[in-house]
């Protein structure tokens, strides 16, 4: 089940589930399987509404306010209602989109439900998500439940679980599986592949996460490697850590549950165990398994392998 609020300039590809779309402009919707609802769409090529171009194979539709929409729905029942500029290929399901305008959606599964997008380009496959005032971004969400708030310019691209993505701007974000949440993310390129995520005020941010659970809060332009001192290359294998106001380290971590507050200009590289991450700053993390929780990062290039991080 997804959900968008405030997207613009967004192509989205779902795989599968029920979607909702709400406040979405300029997009390009092509929906595979699921349950959607289209609302307040406009100037849209529709192959289901009325004064259309209309080709549907199966299931019942319902179409408010539709103008020159391009629509292709295979099965399932889709209401459409208020969109505007928006190319939409539905397979199966019911969908519900709500204010969307030039927007390319492909949706295979699940359930999503879209509000108040714009200029996004968003190919999800499997899962619910949400997304809420999300701008200018790339989104390719394979499997889980996802939920965008305030994302702009943002290349997602989401494998499995379920996401959040909350005030995200500029964020290229790769997640395979797990739950993660995005909030306050600038700048980003994110690679997850397994785990649940959560992301808050995340800025200029490379991130390539493997598997776990992570959630990003104001992270700024670090380079993590996870480590301890200031100036200093520090290789631990085993244990639990806590950093507190690191400065230009690099630190390679292979196991343990490492906690990071106040770090700036961190090269951080951490094979396994359990991370917290506060008020990081410059940061290029690697981390392999475990899991990581990560608050204040800005402008962070993060590469975690397996394990559940949580970024704050």
């Amino acid at each position: 089940m997804m959900t968008y609020t405030e997207v613009i300039r967004v192509t989205d590809h779902i795989q599968t589930g029920m979607m909702t779309y709400t406040e979405v402009i300029r997009v390009t919707d092509n929906i595979q399987t699921g349950m959607m609802t289209y609302t307040e769409v406009i100037g849209v090529t529709d192959n289901i509404q009325t004064g259309v171009t209309d080709n549907i194979q199966t299931g019942m539709m319902t179409y408010t306010e539709v103008i020159g929409v391009t629509d292709n729905i295979q099965t399932g029942m889709k209401t459409y209602t208020e969109v505007i500029g928006v190319t939409d290929n539905i397979q199966t399901g019911m969908m519900t989109y709500t204010e969307f305008i030039g927007v390319t959606d492909n949706i295979q599964t699940g359930m999503m439900i879209y509000t108040e997008v714009i200029g996004v380009n968003d190919n999800i496959q499997t899962g619910m998500m949400t997304y809420t005032e999300e701008i200018g971004v790339t989104d390719n969400i394979q499997t889980g439940m996802m939920t965008y708030t305030e994302v702009i310019g943002v290349n997602d691209n989401i494998q499995t679980g379920m996401m959040t993505y909350t005030e995200v701007i500029r964020v290229t974000d790769n997640i395979q599986t797990g739950m993660m949440t995005y909030t306050e993310v600038i700048g980003i390129t994110d690679n997850i592949q397994t785990g649940m995520m959560t992301y808050t005020e995340v800025i200029g941010i490379t991130d390539n996460i493997q598997t776990g659970m992570m959630t990003y809060t104001e992270v700024i332009g670090i380079t993590d490697n996870i480590q301890t001192v200031i100036g200093i290359t520090d290789n631990i294998q085993t244990g639990m850590m806590t950093y507190t106001e690191v400065i230009g380290i690099t630190d390679n971590i292979q196991t343990g549950m490492m906690t990071y507050t106040e770090v700036i200009g961190i090269t951080d590289n951490i094979q396994t165990g359990m991370m917290t991450y506060t008020e990081v700053i410059g940061i290029t993390d690697n981390i392999q398994t475990g899991m990581m929780t990560y608050t204040e990062v800005i402008g962070i290039t993060d590469n975690i392998q397996t394990g559940m991080m949580t970024y704050t």
